[in-house]
């Protein structure tokens, strides 16, 4: 049987900016900037998954009513994916770098002005939120 991991993706917005981390030492898109992220483990909603992942790397909570999915992407990087894009503008507690040995910085950015090492995928993800698009592919030839 062949099952296609999920991902989850944080915007985490704090006006007209983003935060994103800049990757270190993970041996993926290392010295390029992403979101908080991570993987949907086995029986685990969406928003939970971004829930826990939001705690282990930055420090914060979001509640569930905080967050809403605002796109989706069926992947084919280092392997194929399906990536949920997640919005939040609350949050609490203050936002530090929980996993400093695979995270250089925690960074806000002008989310239409991005810094030019963003991971791709990624890039594209947030274009396609700033448009209203929903769904996208990305990777496929």
């Amino acid at each position: 049987m062949f099952l296609v991991p999920v991902a989850v993706h944080l915007f985490l917005l704090n006006e007209d900016r983003i935060l994103l981390l800049s990757r270190h030492n993970t041996g993926y898109e290392d010295g390029n900037y992403g979101t908080i992220a991570g993987h949907v483990e086995g029986e685990e909603q969406v928003k939970t998954a971004m829930i826990r992942e939001a705690k282990e790397e930055a420090g914060i909570e979001i509640k569930p009513s905080d967050l809403e999915v605002v796109a989706a992407m069926h992947s084919m990087t280092d392997k194929e994916y399906i990536c949920f894009f997640l919005k939040a503008s609350k949050w609490s507690g203050e936002i530090r770098n929980m996993e400093p040995d695979q995270c250089a910085d925690l960074t806000w950015f002008p989310i239409d002005n991005l810094p030019p090492n963003v991971i791709p995928y990624v890039q594209e993800a947030i274009e396609n939120y700033l448009a209203g698009k929903w769904f996208s592919t990305y990777g496929w030839t």
